[in-house]
Order: C-alpha cells, then sequence, then structure tokens
C-alpha cells in the first residue's frame, strides 16, 4: 500500500518538478544541451522529449507522486556544507566543481 501524502506535500512536490523540468528545458533551449546531465542529471531524451511535449503532458509527468530529481550530495555531506560556509560563492560552476571534488574524496585543497 503506498503512503497516503497530504495534498500540501504533493503541491511541493509538483513545484519542484515544474521547476526541474522547466530548468532542464530552459538549458537545452539555451544552447547548453552538454550541462544536462553534469547539472540536472537528466537524460538527453528527457530534455528533447521537454522541447516538444505538449503543455498537458508535462503537467502530468509534474504530478507523479515523486520528485523527478534525486539528491546528488556526496555521502558524507559535511564536507561540502563545511566548504559552502567557508568562503560565500555565488559562481554556479565553482560550486559544481566543488561538489565534484569532495565527492571523488577530494577536497580541492593542495
Amino acid at each position: 500500500m503506498t503512503p497516503h501524502l497530504p495534498l500540501t506535500i504533493r503541491r511541493e512536490i509538483a513545484a519542484l518538478n515544474r521547476a526541474y523540468l522547466h530548468a532542464v528545458r530552459e538549458c537545452r533551449r539555451h544552447g547548453n544541451p552538454d550541462l544536462i546531465g553534469p547539472f540536472f542529471g537528466a537524460s538527453d531524451e528527457l530534455a528533447a522529449w521537454l522541447e516538444t511535449a505538449d503543455p498537458a503532458s508535462v503537467e502530468a509527468l509534474v504530478n507523479m507522486p515523486v520528485t523527478l530529481f534525486s539528491l546528488r550530495l556526496p555521502t558524507d555531506s559535511r564536507r561540502l556544507l563545511d566548504a559552502l560556509a567557508e568562503e560565500p560563492t555565488d559562481d554556479l560552476c565553482r560550486r559544481h566543481l566543488m561538489l565534484r571534488q569532495l565527492s571523488d574524496g577530494n577536497d580541492g585543497r593542495r
């Protein structure tokens, strides 16, 4: 039996899914398809589908009772969270590189 999710939680999941799918679609539309996998963990197939899917189909996917993306923090996320607290940065590429280094066991320090 599937647990019942309160309507407020289902709405939050739908909002997250909608934002995620929108970001994937916009990334592809703006000529950055090579960033979709590394930044969003989405397949090329999903990104291509989003460009041509009708709104009702996208909305049906949005309303799935699960998040369409998964958290991709390292298992030991404390190092990442500490590193973000030490040096504020708004550079998305730099944050992504930091996440990859920390998840690979390399904290980026020499």
